[in-house]
């Protein structure tokens, strides 16, 4: 009991000294409590800025090797996941939005969470792209350079070039115009499939900023019944950046891409006999585990050294660095612990692998009370018609401005049409020699 008692009077000493007790004795208590709460907030702020680091969202859960690896290969590989996924805000509201999240946790800790994975809600474009982006600034365009190693012919590249329409701005400054059109009216649509996928979209309504008129656009091939947009007005969404720039965080890249672009960049020698052949053939297997498509990967190495004896002796270490790193982009494009495989995410830009633009633009969305409007279909819309080096390799000329086009080519039904209307006055700008041909004339 003694030793107790003069305990409590130490802490009570402590705590509330005597008025006798010396100055520092006295202050100590309350500088204690000061450096506990400096101390606190240190921590506390270490805390909060850790969990706000993409390396945490990225490596604290095993679901997410494949969104860390594509987002670190993105054009976004700089801004933190929190920027998109909790937006900015005042702390308050971004430690409200964070503890929401922990529901991800309770799944993740109950094995509860799904394969793949799918993102289910985002900030509004609005709150997260435009903070950076400005939708109303107008855009010029801008040229592209497309590598293309034809696998079937020994890497023999063709280049593409062709100008994006990018455009945007307002139509009061005589703008409004190309892909960021969309961002200057207003187009609403429905998808029927699954609300993160997006790939189906038989209903769309413009309204137009110039005018203030709406025009609702169907697709006919769908046959949606009279009180479609009724029924389903609660899944209707309003287009923003996401809706065509989905991956632009995440690209998935598929594998003949993907090579024309290590190829390109001398990642992997395009000088490699049928290197890209017979990478896709690889690659395109469906595998087990991921060591055992590594292991058909590194195998690459023994079939150049077999059946490419004399060239690979000479070339060892350009083949060994090429298979290297063939396998580092397979481990950044499948993952089969989480279902993901090469065709998981469809990616909206463009309309190569996915349907993209095409979903809308497919010709076969016909403006409501209308015969023969429908959303365009025409290439030149967003960029200019691919244009393609010559067989020996000269460069085509591309066009700087907009080029002439008879009146003919400004219905939006021209592309199902020109075939009828195909005669030699076309030639004036086109060959006429074999129209419908495949060979790119």
């Amino acid at each position: 009991m003694r030793k107790l008692t003069s305990l409590k009077d130490r802490i009570s000493n402590f705590i509330t000294p005597e008025r006798t007790a010396p100055r520092w004795t006295r202050a100590l208590p309350y500088l204690t409590l000061i450096a506990f709460g400096v101390l606190l907030f240190i921590l506390a702020g270490a805390g909060w800025e850790y969990t706000n680091s993409s390396e945490f969202c990225g490596t604290a859960c095993h679901t997410m090797p494949p969104e860390y690896a594509s987002y670190k290969a993105s054009p976004h590989a700089n801004v933190k996941c929190v920027e998109c996924h909790i937006g900015r805000g005042y702390i308050a509201t971004q430690f409200t939005r964070k503890a929401g999240d922990m529901t991800h946790v309770f799944k993740y800790i109950g094995a509860e969470y799904e394969v793949p994975i799918y993102i289910k809600s985002m900030r509004p474009a609005e709150q997260i792209c435009e903070k950076c982006h400005n939708a109303q600034k107008y855009s010029d365009d801008s040229l592209r350079q497309i590598q293309h190693f034809d696998a079937e012919n020994n890497n023999a590249v063709t280049t593409t070039f062709l100008a994006f329409k990018t455009g945007g701005g307002t139509s009061t400054q005589g703008q409004g115009k190309g892909i960021h059109w969309h961002t200057e009216n207003t187009v609403e649509y429905i998808a029927v499939d699954a609300p993160y996928l997006e790939q189906k979209i038989p209903w769309v309504r413009v309204t137009y900023a110039n005018t203030g008129e709406t025009a609702e656009f169907v697709d006919i091939t769908a046959d949606l019944p009279a009180d479609f947009q009724p029924q389903n007005a609660g899944r209707m969404k309003t287009m923003d950046c996401t809706t065509c720039h989905n991956r632009i965080a995440h690209t998935f890249p598929n594998p003949s891409d993907a090579l024309d672009d290590a190829m390109a960049r001398g990642i992997i020698s395009p000088q490699i006999p049928y290197i890209k052949k017979n990478a896709v053939a690889v690659i395109e297997r469906e595998y087990p585990t991921i060591e055992d498509a590594l292991f058909a990967i590194k195998g690459l190495k023994d079939y150049y050294a077999e059946n490419w004896a004399e060239y690979y002796a000479e070339n060892k270490v350009v083949v060994d660095a090429a298979v290297d790193n063939l396998a580092v982009m397979y481990k950044n494009m499948v993952f089969p612990t989480m279902d993901i495989t090469l065709d998981t995410h469809p990616d909206n830009v463009g309309h190569e692998e996915s349907a993209g633009c095409f979903r809308c633009h497919d010709g076969k969305h016909l403006k409501v009370n209308s015969e023969n409007e429908v959303i365009s279909a025409k290439c030149n819309l967003c960029h200019t018609i691919p244009a393609t080096t010559t067989a020996d390799g000269t460069i085509p000329p591309l066009a700087v401005g907009d080029a002439f086009q008879p009146e003919s080519h400004a219905d939006s039904l021209w592309i199902a049409r020109h075939r009828f209307g195909f005669d030699d006055t076309c030639e004036g700008c086109h060959t006429v020699e074999n129209p419908g041909g495949a060979d790119n004339t």
